[in-house]
């Protein structure tokens, strides 16, 4: 239900398993970069009919990973 960037999920998993993203999980924008032309910046996912079909809220992704 929440818009998360892959780079804000990243920080999610990487905060449940109890690492320090910092080392790791470096933040770039693919402006300038090679894919940009072939990868949309934005992959929203929409949840709005699993919503309406499931008749309940749906859950954060730091409710559901552990």
């Amino acid at each position: 239900p929440e818009r998360l960037s892959r780079w804000e999920i990243g920080l999610v998993v990487a905060a449940r398993a109890g690492l320090d993203p910092a080392g790791f999980l470096d933040r770039i924008r693919l402006t300038g970069h090679p894919l940009a032309r072939s990868r949309p910046a934005d992959l929203e996912l929409d949840s709005g009919r699993a919503l309406r079909r499931l008749g309940r809220r749906l859950r954060a992704l730091a409710e559901v990973i552990d």
